[in-house]
């Protein structure tokens, strides 16, 4: 299978896997083995199809580049999400919703652990729109995908827990999917929740926006209202405390300038934001996938690929938001170019990339399109970029993307808990 951009895609060209709706997930388009022609090709681009999945023999025995079975559970919690939160408005969220979210979100990690190097290799997810179920769902998926590649460190950094439980990331899912809750909470009924969440923090209104994160058309006060009334609304369910303090510090930093101020929220055990190890490690990651899903829709949106949201998550507009381990894990744990992409490189070869490159992700490997380039059996040929620095990706679909490549240092190793 091979990833084009649409306007690569030619008439004559066989679907390699269905073609679902951009706006409707759940609705497929033309099923997999559909020849595509030319009025078929301009009714996807004009509906907004950006890429499609087509056969081609260079790729033919490499037929694991899709994981079907991962990409449903993702789809079941985006599915989950889109039913709840487009009725919720300003009632509570029920414990039985809650418990359903965790199963959805078990049988997601079960998957993200039988099929790790599937996870982060296919096209980025599902839904790039501005929802927020869409955003729970796809920041769920970031972080489970991190805490995955994490797990010896979120073992280290729940020392209080027996193994099992500090090894079992469904919470962190869990707060992933719900961290933006308290924006659900939209009419007059929810005016007391408001008035008790100002009482209890009156500096919730105050500071500015995140970079690289909209207000949902919201003014500034209610903005930064809603951490704390997703913590409420979670708390008063009797979520998770693991959960429930995502939700609350999501927007907290590693270096102590984010927020809420928990000053009045802890009685004045605790001074001001959060910082370094004082929050959670759940949180941790759920903030760096949270602004990663955001700069990833951005420049989505601007029709640009996902290298370049990682690109701006390593610049200094971000410096000391982030813990340096997660925002390394979450870097590495979502490759630059998807399995199977068409690329061009800088001598002008065609390729696809077939296997990713954790340590430096712009540099994969990657297999020759040419007939010229087979071997002496058929076979096309494969390079490994790292292997050859003369080499880099010049093109991935279509799409100039020498602006963003970058270089990775040394992966910091995490020694398991003792």
């Amino acid at each position: 299978m091979l990833l084009c951009s649409i306007d690569q895609v030619t008439g004559g060209m066989a679907l390699a896997t269905p073609v679902q709706h951009p706006a409707r997930p759940e609705t497929e388009l033309l099923s997999e083995g559909f020849v595509l022609d030319s009025g078929i090709i301009a009714r996807l681009r004009s509906l907004g199809v950006r890429a499609l999945w087509v056969r081609h023999d260079a790729m033919a025995d490499l037929p694991f580049v899709i994981a079907q079975e991962l990409t449903d559970k993702r789809q079941a919690v985006y599915e989950q999400l889109r039913k709840d939160f487009a009725r919720m408005d300003a009632r509570l969220i029920s414990a039985g919703q809650l418990n359903l979210y965790r199963r959805v979100l078990m049988e997601l990690v079960c998957e993200l652990l039988s099929s790790r190097r599937f996870a982060g290799m296919t096209d980025y997810l599902f839904g790039q729109g501005s929802d927020l179920f869409q955003h729970g769902a796809n920041v769920a998926y970031l972080s489970l995908l991190a805490g995955v590649s994490l797990e010896n460190y979120i073992v280290r950094e729940r020392p209080r827990l027996a193994l099992e439980h500090s090894r079992d990331l469904t919470n962190l899912g869990l707060g992933g999917m719900l961290h933006d809750l308290g924006k659900v909470e939209r009419t007059a009924g929810a005016a007391a929740r408001r008035h008790e969440v100002d009482a209890a923090d009156p500096a919730a209104g105050e500071g500015d926006g995140e970079a690289g994160q909209g207000d949902d058309g919201e003014n500034l006060h209610a903005y930064r209202r809603h951490p704390l009334l997703g913590y409420q609304m979670l708390r008063q369910a009797r979520g998770p405390a693991s959960a429930t303090v995502c939700v609350l510090t999501h927007h907290s930093r590693f270096d102590g300038t984010g927020w809420p101020d928990m000053t009045h929220l802890s009685q004045g055990r605790i001074e001001g934001p959060l910082k370094g190890r004082q929050i959670h490690v759940f949180a941790r990651i759920v903030a760096a996938a949270n602004v990663l899903d955001n700069l990833m829709r951005e420049a989505d949106g601007s029709r640009l690929p996902p290298i370049v949201a990682l690109h701006r998550l390593r610049q200094r507009d971000f410096a000391g938001w982030f813990d340096p381990v997660v925002q390394d894990a979450i870097i590495r744990s979502l490759p630059p170019f998807p399995m199977g992409a068409h690329v061009r490189l800088s001598d002008g070869s065609d390729g696809a990339v077939v296997t990713p490159n954790l340590e430096q992700p712009c540099r994969p490997s990657v297999r020759l399109l040419s007939e010229q380039q087979r071997d002496s059996e058929g076979r096309y040929r494969t390079i490994q970029l790292e292997q050859h620095p003369e080499l880099s990706i010049a093109e991935c679909a279509g799409t100039d993307v020498q602006p963003w490549l970058f270089d990775m240092p040394p992966r910091k190793s995490v020694a398991p808990a003792a």
